[in-house]
C-alpha cells in the first residue's frame, strides 16, 4: 500500500529532505508543502493570503485555545515581534491553511525539521489533534547523525546501537572536537565584520525581496528584515575579550561557572525550554549574572557563529560588565569546559560536552540528554 506522506521544506532544506524521506519507505508517495511557491505542492500560501483577506479571523475558527496562541506566539521569532492584533491574524490565518492542506492531502504521517517557528508548530499541533503521526528531525552533535523530537524532547530508540557510543565516545572526548552543523566558523575579525554588514544591509534587502517578490508575508523574508532592523547598527560593533582570562581564572576564590551564549533566534531557546520566561534570552542572562555574581566567578563566550550579529547596545553592556569576564569567541569550548568549575545552559549541547567530562551542569530547561538519577529537577 502507498504510503502518504507530507513534508515541510524550504528551498534550502529541499535536497536534505528529500534524500531523508525517500529513506524512510519506497513505496510512498511525498508531496512537499512550504510557505516558499518555488517548492510548494500543496498551495499554502495562496491559502494563507486568502484567509488573510477574511474579515473578522477569529480563534474560535480553530481547535487553539487561548493559552496555545500564546505559547506558538511567544516562541515565534516573528509573530512576537509583531502587535498583538496582528500576529493573532497571522497565527489564525495559517492555522486554517495548514488545516486545509492536512484535510486534502490526507497524510499518513508528516515529517519536517525540529519546530523552529509558528508555521511548522502548526503543523505539529493539527497532527496532534488529528492523531496523525509527526517526525521532527533534527542534527545532533555527532557528525551525521541526527535525532528525532518535534520541540526538543526525548525520543528513546527501543532498538539503539549500543556499540555507536563506543565508537562516538573517544571522538567526542577530545578536546579539539567541534560539531558540524552545516555553518562555516571564521575568525572572529572577519565574523563581525561579515556579520554585521549583513545586518547593515539586511533592512533594506529584505524590505525589497518582500515587495518585489509579492510575497511580502513571507515568514523568512519578514523575520529576516525585523532581525537586521534589530540588530541595525552603522559601524561595527567591538568585543573586546580578556586574553587573560586563564589567569584571571586560577587567581579567583570563587568557584568559576562557564556561560556559553547561545545562537538567537535559535529553536533550541525558543522550543526546548519550557518555560516561556526563560526564552526571553536577554532578560534571563541578565538575571543569572545578577543572581550569581557576588559568589561565583563567572566566564562568558560568544557563540562564534553568531559574533557581531546581536541587538544593538549588547556588545557594549557587556564589554562594560565588571561582573564577568569575557572569553575570546575563537577559543575551544571543550577547555573553557575544562578549565572552569561547572557550566550554565538554557538547553545546548555545551551542557552534554561537560557532562561527558565529569563537570557539572545547571540546566534552564531539561535537555534531552538529562536522564537518570544524576540529574536532579
Amino acid at each position: 500500500m502507498v504510503k502518504k506522506i507530507l513534508c515541510y521544506i524550504r528551498p534550502f532544506t529541499k535536497k536534505q529532505f528529500s534524500f531523508f524521506v525517500n529513506y524512510l519507505s519506497q513505496n510512498q508517495k511525498i508531496i512537499y508543502t512550504s510557505e516558499h511557491r518555488s517548492v510548494d505542492n500543496t498551495g499554502l500560501p495562496d491559502l494563507y493570503y486568502s484567509f488573510l483577506k477574511t474579515k473578522n479571523l477569529r480563534l474560535n475558527q480553530t481547535k487553539l485555545s487561548k493559552l496555545d496562541s500564546i505559547d506558538i506566539i511567544s516562541r515565534c521569532r516573528l509573530l512576537r515581534n509583531l502587535k498583538s492584533k496582528d500576529s493573532l491574524q497571522h497565527l489564525i490565518a495559517m492555522y486554517l491553511s495548514v488545516e486545509k492542506v492536512i484535510n486534502t492531502v490526507k497524510p499518513d504521517f508528516v515529517t519536517m525539521q525540529t519546530v523552529d517557528a509558528f508555521i511548522p508548530d502548526l503543523f505539529r499541533f493539527v497532527c496532534k489533534k488529528k492523531k496523525i503521526k509527526f517526525i521532527g528531525i533534527v542534527g545532533t552533535c555527532i557528525h551525521n547523525h541526527f535525532r528525532i523530537t518535534s520541540r526538543g524532547e526525548v525520543t528513546k530508540n527501543k532498538k539503539n546501537n549500543k556499540n555507536l557510543t563506543k565508537q562516538f565516545l573517544p571522538t567526542m572526548l577530545k578536546e579539539t572536537y567541534a560539531p558540524k552543523y552545516g555553518k562555516t566558523i571564521h575568525k572572529p575579525l572577519f565574523s563581525i565584520y561579515k556579520n554585521w554588514f549583513i545586518d547593515l544591509i539586511g533592512p533594506f534587502y529584505w524590505f525589497i525581496k518582500r515587495y518585489s517578490s509579492g510575497d511580502k508575508y513571507n515568514f523568512h523574508y519578514w523575520h529576516r528584515q525585523l532581525w537586521s532592523q534589530q540588530n541595525f547598527r552603522i559601524f561595527p560593533p567591538s568585543l573586546k575579550s580578556n586574553f587573560n582570562w586563564e589567569a584571571k581564572l586560577n587567581s579567583s576564590k570563587k568557584p568559576s561557572l562557564y556561560i556559553p551564549l547561545s545562537k538567537m533566534p535559535e529553536a533550541t531557546i525558543d522550543y526546548w525550554c519550557e518555560d516561556l520566561k526563560i526564552i526571553k534570552y536577554y532578560e534571563t542572562l541578565e538575571k543569572i549574572i545578577s543572581k550569581l555574581h557576588k559568589n561565583f566567578s563567572l566566564f562568558v563566550k560568544e557563540h562564534p557563529a553568531i559574533v557581531g550579529s546581536r541587538p544593538r547596545n549588547f556588545y557594549s553592556k557587556l564589554v562594560n560588565d565588571k561582573r564577568i569576564t569575557i572569553i575570546p569567541s575563537d577559543t575551544n569550548s571543550n577547555y573553557v569546559v575544562k578549565k572552569t568549575d561547572g557550566v550554565i545552559i538554557w538547553s545546548g549541547t555545551v551542557g552534554l560536552d561537560a557532562i561527558l567530562r565529569g563537570k557539572p551542569v545547571f540546566g534552564l530547561s531539561r535537555p534531552f540528554f538529562a536522564s537518570g538519577k544524576r540529574f536532579l529537577e
